[in-house]
């Protein structure tokens, strides 16, 4: 492949991210003034500057333009990517009406925006988010209330759970959000607070030597009820529990600088295909921060459950239809 002339490369690095994710099949939404890819693990543009990044993801690789989009995205050299997004040019010229209009909504958004971050007002009440997770989720009342009285959660004005991580000295620095409300076949809200501090995830700072490391903050809820629900109430109690919003590293390397004690880490990750690759990658990050420091272990929900909230709910229902069953043995006995 021969190099491109100035212009052309040019006109290549101006191509808009938005434009060519979306003739590539992915699905956006906008949220604020970027716009995510849905299911690319928290993967966010900025179509006023044209850049991009995935929060799940603190390699230099996981950001830049759109020479650096494809060949993240694709698998590409640069080269590779070049000249692919320069055949691009001859069906795309000028960026999209669609592109356009979320450059517009960016910009004026930008102009509201003080960079300050800023925690959403809360419910008169958590009814809400106390149906969701206990009865949908199937959590334990005792653990959710529990996190309330730390107010590590709440919900919001908008009827979401609200869960969030402080800083050393208590002031809260960021807030990721779940949606109560899920619709069959139709992702649900997800989000995290503009301009939250992603050194400072969800978190249970324990006294002891171990942390247990979740993707999310209600698979952190449903291991802690799983524990609770076959006896292991004492033991181990003393762990260290943090769910990275995704799988940000910063939020855990930052964790294990700030607690000298821990020694152990156990990856609690979804068990798919990319909860492995997931799982691989924070121990690459917490060895090339800190190389032999740490023993790893791992600890998966049992298949075909994909995460610790899908075993929690299969064990639960199990365990209803058996209390139903044994209600309905008893009034058959006592008919015969």
């Amino acid at each position: 492949m021969g190099r491109l002339p100035e212009e052309v490369f040019e006109k290549v690095k101006a191509i808009s991210i938005v434009d060519y994710a979306m003739a590539n099949g992915y699905e956006l939404v906008e949220i604020g003034n970027q716009v995510k890819l849905r299911k690319q693990g928290g993967l966010f543009i900025d179509p006023d500057l044209n850049r991009w990044n995935r929060l799940s993801d603190d390699s230099k690789e996981a950001c830049g333009g759109i020479i650096q989009f494809v060949m993240y995205m694709e698998g590409k050299s640069m080269g590779e990517a070049i000249h692919e997004l320069a055949a691009f040019i001859n069906h795309h010229p000028e960026p999209s009406e669609v592109a356009k209009t979320y450059i517009t909504k960016a910009r004026e958004y930008k102009k509201t925006n003080d960079g300050i971050f800023k925690p959403p007002e809360k419910s008169a009440n958590y009814r809400r988010i106390f149906a969701y997770l206990v009865k949908t989720r199937c959590i334990d009342p005792e653990v959710v209330n529990y996190y309330v009285k730390q107010h590590k959660i709440y919900e919001d004005k908008n009827h979401n759970c609200a869960f969030c991580g402080f800083d050393e000295n208590g002031v809260i620095k960021s807030i990721s959000l779940r949606g109560t409300y899920d619709v069959p076949g139709k992702e649900p809200f997800k989000g995290i607070v503009k301009n939250s501090d992603k050194h400072y995830p969800f978190i249970h700072e324990g006294k002891g030597n171990q942390v247990l490391v979740f993707e999310a903050p209600i698979d952190m809820l449903s291991f802690q009820t799983l524990k609770r629900q076959i006896g292991d109430v004492t033991q181990n109690k003393d762990d260290h529990y943090i769910a990275l919003n995704g799988v940000a590293h910063i939020g855990l390397l930052h964790y294990l600088e700030t607690h000298p004690e821990i020694e152990n880490v156990v990856m609690c990750l979804d068990n798919d295909e990319p909860g492995h690759k997931n799982t691989l990658e924070l121990i690459n990050a917490v060895e090339e921060e800190s190389p032999g420091k740490y023993n790893f272990d791992l600890k998966l929900p049992t298949e075909p459950h994909k995460d610790w909230n899908q075993l929690l709910q299969h064990i639960s229902k199990e365990r209803e239809k058996a209390a139903l069953q044994e209600v309905a043995e008893d009034e058959w006995a006592q008919e015969a």
